[in-house]
């Protein structure tokens, strides 16, 4: 509507020297006054030395002879958005993280990582890219390397056990164990906001057990010693 009135409008005011405002349609006095602006426009568009329809006689930019239709044009005015590739370009290799959930953090001017959102997710599932949506999700996000227990399946008892007696030359060798299975833990790699997910919900007396398995075949979960380890206290073992 505002457009239409300021086309109007900006016809004669050029020829005349005329300023006039134009405002968008928000209040019934607004609409009043592009309604009195718009009658004014055709009032001018009566006056003698003035096309009535506001038409103008326009020549072909291929062949340069008049059209055959007269067409009617205005002035409007356009706030020019600058849009360009050098200002919106988005790279990244490495960079700062999230010290909360270990992901890249997000923003073009903190160097963050590019959004890889459920719609982007999505695509790849329907694709069947396994490979590349662990590549998107995992490996270039938050991967994190943990033990889990393959008896209980969970990832908050695994505990590291010294080794008294099969020392290094470094010093003890800390073997994981679990506290409550008293078996020993296999390392896994899962997204840390699995890890953070599995803290919070434990706060709330929640537990998250998973289930793993060595090229489709289930661990062997019975609980043994590891050679040359110390068996855990009393005190360590959970009621």
């Amino acid at each position: 509507m505002s457009q239409s009135v300021y086309l109007c409008v900006a016809r004669p005011c050029p020829v005349d020297s005329l300023a006039k405002f134009v405002f968008p349609v928000q209040k019934w006095k607004q609409a009043f006054c592009q309604f009195a602006l718009f009658l004014l426009s055709c009032h001018f568009f009566s006056l003698p030395g003035y096309q009535y329809y506001g038409t103008e006689e326009l020549y072909s930019g291929v062949y340069g002879v008049p059209l055959t239709a007269h067409i009617f044009t205005g002035l409007i005015y356009y706030q020019r958005l600058r849009h360009m590739v050098t200002d919106k370009h988005q790279v990244r290799a490495t960079g700062p993280v999230d010290a909360l959930t270990h992901q890249p953090v997000k923003g073009r001017k903190r160097h963050g990582g590019v959004r890889f959102g459920e719609m982007e997710r999505d695509a790849l599932i329907s694709h069947g890219a396994a490979a590349l949506l662990q590549d998107r999700l995992l490996h270039c996000s938050d991967a994190h390397k943990t033990f889990c227990c393959p008896s209980c399946g969970s990832i908050l008892t695994p505990s590291a056990v010294p080794n008294l007696r099969g020392r290094t030359a470094g010093g003890k060798r800390a073997v994981p164990f679990c506290r409550v299975c008293q078996v020993p833990c296999r390392l896994i790699m899962v997204p840390y906001v699995f890890r953070y997910l599995a803290n919070e919900l434990a706060a709330m007396n929640v537990t998250i057990r998973l289930k793993l398995a060595e090229f489709g075949q289930p661990l062997d979960v019975k609980p043994r010693s590891l050679p040359g380890l110390v068996e855990p206290k009393e005190g360590l073992r959970a009621g």
